[in-house]
């Protein structure tokens, strides 16, 4: 090869060198411009996700937070009610506590002339037994009735029969379930019969500050003594029975016991569930009662639960005393 040949082969080698040169320079940016823009991708992928679960992050701490401020506030407010639910039956038990109070200072002084009917009646007729008078006792339903203090005027215990008296000592004329229209028209004039129902007490009497003036007092519906006296017999009834744990059945009637009152009763008041209730007026009405449970004879298991019943009475505070043949 002569020299001419030679350098046209070294020019064409280096021409080939410089193209392959330039080629891989190209590839390389080309490889680096790929790079950089998946490394951009890569980067703001990154970012997105990270601004994901920041938000995701701070969601679930606001729910926590909302969850936990519910919570609190559930709990603040059971403390709250509970609170001023033991506050009420504190202010409640109070009220019980002054009212019983009152209730044993004035009871006996009230139900003395009745109490000492009773005995003579039951000592007349032979009976016997134990007579309370005066039995106060909160009932199962105080809080829910808000009836905090039960007063019964007289309990009366006879061998086989348990007698829950009512006594009203109230003077003038008396109407009990008979409508003053049917005793005399005169009366029928001095009271509105349209709205008495079927259960009332009519009194009427001289107003003591105006003797020439009637004073007319109307007691109907829950207010009638024989609706009173079988409430009073229910209460006591639940109420021997969550002591004792033993059902005990009682009697009622209704004594109008003023000497000086003219009463025209309905004898034997019948109550819409069967049982009656006797209305009676003086000894006269209270011996005509008695004497028809006189007949009832008890046994061993109504006994037992009679001188149960009598401490479970006394231990409420009523005055109790025993009476009969047997009875010192």
């Amino acid at each position: 090869m002569d020299e001419t040949q030679w350098l046209w082969v070294a020019g064409a080698g280096c021409g080939v060198l410089l193209i392959a040169i330039v080629v891989l320079v190209i590839a390389n940016r080309r490889g680096r411009e790929r790079a950089r823009r998946r490394l951009a991708e890569i980067e703001v992928a990154s970012a997105t996700r990270a601004a994901e679960l920041t938000r995701a992050h701070e969601d679930q701490v606001a729910t926590l937070a909302a969850e936990h401020e519910s919570r609190l506030a559930a709990v603040s407010d059971d403390h709250e009610r509970e609170t001023m639910r033991l506050r009420a039956e504190t202010a409640a038990s109070m009220e019980v506590a002054r009212r019983t109070r009152e209730t044993l200072a004035t009871g006996l002084k009230w139900e003395a002339a009745s109490r000492r009917l009773i005995l003579a009646a039951c000592e007349q007729l032979g009976l016997r037994g134990s007579l309370h008078t005066n039995v106060v006792f909160m009932p199962s339903d105080a809080l829910e009735t808000r009836t905090f203090v039960t007063q019964i005027d007289h309990v009366l215990l006879l061998d086989g029969a348990r007698l829950v008296i009512e006594n009203k000592r109230w003077q003038g004329v008396l109407f009990d379930g008979v409508r003053p229209s049917a005793v005399h028209e005169a009366f029928g004039k001095l009271v509105d019969e349209n709205d008495l129902g079927e259960h009332f007490a009519v009194q009427l009497r001289r107003d003591p500050e105006s003797p020439q003036s009637i004073t007319v007092n109307r007691h109907l519906g829950e207010r009638a003594p024989v609706v009173q006296v079988r409430r009073q017999a229910q209460q006591l009834s639940r109420f021997v029975e969550q002591e004792l744990s033993e059902p005990i059945w009682f009697d009622t009637c209704v004594l109008y016991s003023h000497e000086r009152a003219e009463a025209h009763l309905r004898q034997r008041d019948q109550s819409s569930g069967g049982a009656s209730t006797w209305v009676v007026a003086g000894a006269d009405g209270l011996i005509a009662c008695l004497e028809s449970f006189a007949s009832r004879t008890g046994n061993d298991d109504t006994r037992r639960d009679d001188a149960a019943l009598f401490e479970t009475l006394s231990a409420l505070g009523a005055d109790a005393t025993r009476f009969g043949p047997d009875e010192s």
